[in-house]
């Protein structure tokens, strides 16, 4: 019995190094500058631009011009209220996370994917910057491309540790 005490010591040490994880850094992203400021607060969604501007094209398009100028119309809501694309939760969202954390340890330019099969999920954050804040925390400006079952956006934003 005296010799399974140090064994399991030993055993429990390298359980708890064997599953540590990275730190997570804060990360804030910059939200897009819309081309124009829409007094219509849509509580973060990005749907007033894209969905104004679908609606617009679907009154001027008619016969064969119908679709297109819909999804014109959505293209130009995107722009003009602007939008980060898809959010993530759930799985997506643990794994975009591992990926950021993974961001403040790669080498400068140096992209970071990360992808979810079942939720059809995935993006790329490149690190594209480093400096100090005035905290005294190492971080890291990024860019990030994400996909989320067809709906695709890019962002940027910066992470400290």
């Amino acid at each position: 019995m005296r010799g399974a005490a140090p064994l399991l010591c030993v055993a429990l040490t390298l359980s708890a190094c064997a599953q540590s994880t990275p730190p997570q850094p804060q990360v804030t992203e910059k939200q897009p500058e819309p081309l124009i400021h829409i007094p219509v607060d849509d509580r973060g969604s990005g749907i007033v631009g894209p969905g104004g501007g679908a609606l617009l094209g679907s009154t001027i398009g008619a016969g064969h011009g119908f679709q297109a100028a819909v999804v014109a119309g959505l293209l130009i809501g995107y722009a003009v209220h602007g939008s980060n694309g898809p959010t993530l939760s759930g799985f997506p969202a643990s794994e975009q996370r591992r990926a950021m954390a993974k961001v403040m340890s790669v080498e400068i330019g140096q992209p970071v994917r990360w992808w979810t099969a079942t939720e059809q999920a995935s993006g790329t954050i490149t690190p594209i910057n480093e400096y100090r804040d005035k905290e005294g925390r190492r971080c890291r400006d990024f860019t990030e491309t994400r996909s989320v079952r067809a709906t695709h956006g890019q962002l940027s934003g910066t992470a400290c540790l």
